[in-house]
């Protein structure tokens, strides 16, 4: 049986807009601070969920063994 599809009382445009703003602000900054590191891993987030969670466990286990 499908289930019914709920929608949260903070899921609106205004919401979204400042998220968004976060990730700008505070998070995107990251990306080249790691890339000029030579540092940044990347993960195919769209690929299906079981080679995203493949993905994401092969670079731990590299970050770890270092």
């Amino acid at each position: 049986m499908p289930s019914e599809f709920i929608r949260r009382a903070d899921d609106n445009a205004e919401t979204v807009t400042n998220r968004l703003m976060v990730y700008y602000r505070e998070t995107a900054p990251l990306i080249g601070y790691y890339f000029h590191k030579k540092e940044l891993q990347v993960v195919d987030g769209m690929a299906p969920i079981d080679e995203v969670a493949q993905s994401i466990e092969m670079l731990l286990t590299r970050l770890t063994a270092k």
